[in-house]
């Protein structure tokens, strides 16, 4: 004779059944939010590498502009110096004749160039 005690129309026994699928469905979603915890870090450690990938590239051509930058003013200052000197030169009279000299020569030398290679 075995007697059941019940409880609002429950068993002993179908409380500790519910208890117990309860404890597994809680496993069970924990295990789901390990599972996507481990995706999420991953993803977040992929990102950080090509954040990082990407700083290092920013940086390297930030040092190439810089350089360029450089190097382009130097070369802006050498022809600003250039043309003033043209400038000055071709101001005086005895100076421009000697500049219609040298375009007349520069002129020869590409015709002939030209005559010969073509």
């Amino acid at each position: 004779t075995h007697t059941h005690t019940t409880h609002g129309g429950m068993s002993r026994y179908g409380r500790v059944d519910g208890r117990q699928a309860e404890e597994r469905t809680e496993d069970m979603m924990r295990m789901e939010n390990d599972q996507r915890l481990g995706q999420l870090h991953s993803q977040v450690s992929f990102l950080k590498g090509l954040t990082r990938d990407i700083q290092k590239t920013v940086n390297d051509d930030n040092v190439i502009l810089d350089g360029m930058g450089g190097d382009m003013g130097d070369t802006n200052s050498l022809l600003g110096g250039t043309f003033k000197r043209l400038t000055d030169m071709t101001n005086t009279p005895n100076s421009r004749l000697t500049c219609y000299l040298v375009g007349f020569i520069c002129l020869a030398f590409f015709i002939m160039y030209s005559l010969m290679s073509g």
